[in-house]
């Protein structure tokens, strides 16, 4: 029985790590096509989670085509594998404060779509090979 449970655990978890991954392994590769805009800062600030893990909260806004849009979004790949590296997270939040002037990336097809880095490779890379440790302990347990 425990080995049924193992199994379907890691079935649903790895193919949800794995999707995901994949998810925003795309849209990596789609933002290389994605238009650029001037933007500015609106709110920029650290906080910290239950867990004392850093994390950057950066708001800014843009305008394409005369619309006005608001993100947050700063890496199109995700901070995962950063959280908890305070020089990391201070560092950017002193580069975007408020009211300073940020390269905004955009989606030319949903202009609401947007992000001020595109990397995140490190966070993709984790989602992809989790997925597959996760399905390999299906795999054995099977």
């Amino acid at each position: 029985m425990a080995s049924n449970v193992t199994f379907w655990t890691s079935v649903v978890v790895g193919t949800g790590l794995l999707g995901l991954g994949t998810l925003r392994l795309y849209r990596m590769i789609d933002s290389a096509s994605w238009g650029e805009v001037s933007g500015e800062v609106l709110e920029s600030s650290t906080t910290k989670d239950c867990d004392a893990n850093f994390w950057p909260q950066i708001k800014y806004q843009y305008s394409v085509n005369g619309q006005r849009f608001i993100g947050e979004t700063i890496s199109v790949g995700g901070l995962w594998g950063l959280r908890g590296w305070y020089g990391w997270v201070h560092d950017l939040v002193t580069k975007h404060r408020v009211g300073s002037s940020v390269r905004v990336l955009y989606n030319p097809r949903n202009p609401s779509v947007s992000c001020l880095k595109r990397d995140g490779w490190v966070a993709i890379i984790g989602l992809l090979i989790g997925g597959l440790v996760f399905l390999y302990v299906a795999y054995t347990t099977w």
